[in-house]
Protein backbone atom coordinates (compact mmCIF):
# COMPACT_ATOMS: atom_id res chain seq x y z
CA UNK A 1 0.00 0.00 0.00
CA UNK A 2 3.04 2.40 0.23
CA UNK A 3 2.94 3.10 -3.78
CA UNK A 4 -0.27 4.50 -3.50
CA UNK A 5 -0.91 7.74 -2.98
CA UNK A 6 -2.44 9.44 -0.15
CA UNK A 7 -6.08 9.35 -1.24
CA UNK A 8 -5.96 5.93 -2.43
CA UNK A 9 -4.74 5.04 1.20
CA UNK A 10 -7.70 6.91 2.75
CA UNK A 11 -10.14 5.01 0.13
CA UNK A 12 -8.55 1.66 1.29
CA UNK A 13 -8.96 2.28 4.92
CA UNK A 14 -12.32 3.50 5.03
CA UNK A 15 -13.04 0.28 2.75
CA UNK A 16 -12.74 -1.76 6.03
CA UNK A 17 -16.78 -0.88 6.95
CA UNK A 18 -15.72 2.11 9.29
CA UNK A 19 -15.50 5.40 8.67
CA UNK A 20 -11.67 7.17 8.78
CA UNK A 21 -11.60 8.18 12.18
CA UNK A 22 -12.96 5.24 13.72
CA UNK A 23 -10.20 3.18 11.42
CA UNK A 24 -7.60 5.90 13.22
CA UNK A 25 -8.60 5.56 16.64
CA UNK A 26 -8.39 1.33 16.04
CA UNK A 27 -4.60 1.86 14.81
CA UNK A 28 -3.90 4.14 17.88
CA UNK A 29 -5.53 1.73 19.69
CA UNK A 30 -3.07 -1.19 18.67
CA UNK A 31 -0.16 1.10 19.00
CA UNK A 32 -0.95 1.65 22.48
CA UNK A 33 -1.37 -2.24 23.20
CA UNK A 34 2.46 -2.41 21.65
CA UNK A 35 3.76 0.11 23.26
CA UNK A 36 3.13 -1.36 26.49
CA UNK A 37 3.63 -5.04 25.57
CA UNK A 38 7.34 -3.49 24.47
CA UNK A 39 7.45 -1.01 28.03
CA UNK A 40 6.78 -4.62 30.20
CA UNK A 41 9.88 -6.72 27.77
CA UNK A 42 12.45 -3.71 28.29
CA UNK A 43 11.04 -3.84 32.18
CA UNK A 44 11.88 -7.77 31.98
CA UNK A 45 15.33 -7.23 30.06
CA UNK A 46 16.36 -4.58 32.69
CA UNK A 47 15.49 -6.63 35.41
CA UNK A 48 17.29 -9.67 34.15
CA UNK A 49 20.50 -7.42 33.78
CA UNK A 50 20.29 -6.91 37.63
CA UNK A 51 20.28 -10.28 38.13
CA UNK A 52 23.91 -11.05 39.66
CA UNK A 53 23.60 -14.36 38.04
CA UNK A 54 23.12 -13.39 34.58
CA UNK A 55 24.76 -12.89 32.09
CA UNK A 56 26.11 -9.65 30.28
CA UNK A 57 26.26 -11.40 26.62
CA UNK A 58 22.40 -12.43 26.87
CA UNK A 59 21.81 -9.30 28.30
CA UNK A 60 22.99 -7.60 25.88
CA UNK A 61 21.41 -9.80 23.21
CA UNK A 62 18.20 -9.35 24.42
CA UNK A 63 18.69 -5.41 24.32
CA UNK A 64 19.96 -5.86 20.73
CA UNK A 65 16.66 -7.92 20.22
CA UNK A 66 14.20 -5.95 21.71
CA UNK A 67 15.04 -2.08 21.47
CA UNK A 68 15.02 -1.80 17.66
CA UNK A 69 11.76 -2.96 17.88
CA UNK A 70 10.65 -0.37 20.43
CA UNK A 71 12.74 2.49 18.96
CA UNK A 72 10.68 1.32 15.20
CA UNK A 73 7.24 1.14 17.18
CA UNK A 74 7.27 4.43 18.94
CA UNK A 75 8.96 6.28 15.67
CA UNK A 76 5.80 4.81 13.85
CA UNK A 77 3.23 6.14 16.56
CA UNK A 78 4.67 9.31 16.42
CA UNK A 79 5.07 9.87 12.46
CA UNK A 80 1.15 8.27 13.18
CA UNK A 81 0.16 11.13 15.43
CA UNK A 82 1.72 13.89 13.65
CA UNK A 83 0.10 12.92 10.56
CA UNK A 84 -3.22 12.55 11.91
CA UNK A 85 -2.68 15.72 13.72
CA UNK A 86 -2.68 17.47 10.25
CA UNK A 87 -5.49 15.82 8.76
CA UNK A 88 -7.58 16.85 12.24
CA UNK A 89 -8.52 13.14 12.57
CA UNK A 90 -6.82 12.46 16.21
CA UNK A 91 -8.76 11.20 18.79
CA UNK A 92 -6.58 12.79 21.41
CA UNK A 93 -4.03 10.40 21.70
Amino acid sequence: MSDRDPEDRLLAIAANGEDLPQQVEAVERELRLVHAKLDQILCSVESLASSPSMDTTVVATLREAVEPAAEAIHAGAELLLERVRGSRLVSGW
